[in-house]
């Protein structure tokens, strides 16, 4: 029996939520159609680097007020611009004038002897 501090776990693993699951299940997809097209290649980094050549990430309509533009040249997702209230903003530091803390610069070698 255990007593005072941290209660230790028994074993059981803390389990990865769905989303977190769900967001890599495309590069999975794509890791086994790269499998299936090359039956000769045995899953390794060989492999994965051949799948990484050939995968587009999706983009992610999840998001309604996203605006995508796109063009044979470029395409551009922009995003909503969201508010947070719980960040606090800190006062704006005021603009005060620089002190001028430039010093004439003292001349060395021959020309402070023979002064030119």
């Amino acid at each position: 029996m255990q007593r005072g501090g941290k209660r230790r776990r028994s074993g059981n693993r803390r389990k990865p939520s769905s989303n977190f699951i769900s967001a890599g299940k495309p590069w999975q997809d794509h890791i086994k159609e790269t499998m299936r097209k090359n039956p000769n290649m045995k899953f390794g980094k060989s492999l994965l680097k051949l799948a990484s050549r050939t995968y587009k990430k999706g983009s992610k309509s999840s998001n309604p007020g996203a605006v995508n533009v796109s063009t044979s040249k470029f395409s551009v997702h922009v995003k909503p611009k969201t508010k947070r209230a719980d960040i606090r903003r800190r006062p704006k530091k005021t603009n005060r004038t620089k002190r001028r803390t430039s010093r004439k610069k003292r001349s060395t070698g021959l020309g402070r002897i023979f002064g030119f």
